[in-house]
């Protein structure tokens, strides 16, 4: 469990606000800032807004 601060807080506000054309919810966006923040781009998911992001799933979905 990572707490997190006001910095990240705002940074996620920002992302989810300024990337209005996509369906990431708050959560999505404080998760992408977390990631770049502990320089992680592997998510364990199967959620493709992480793919939107920049991130890579894993497993690998390409071929599925």
């Amino acid at each position: 469990i990572i707490r997190i601060d006001e910095s990240t807080w705002s940074k996620a506000w920002e992302m989810f606000q300024t990337y209005d054309d996509k369906e990431w919810a708050f959560t999505d966006c404080t998760s992408f800032v977390l990631m770049r923040q502990y320089h992680l781009w592997q998510a364990f998911s199967f959620d493709q807004h992480f793919v939107q992001a920049g991130f890579q799933l894993w497993p690998d979905q390409t071929n599925q």
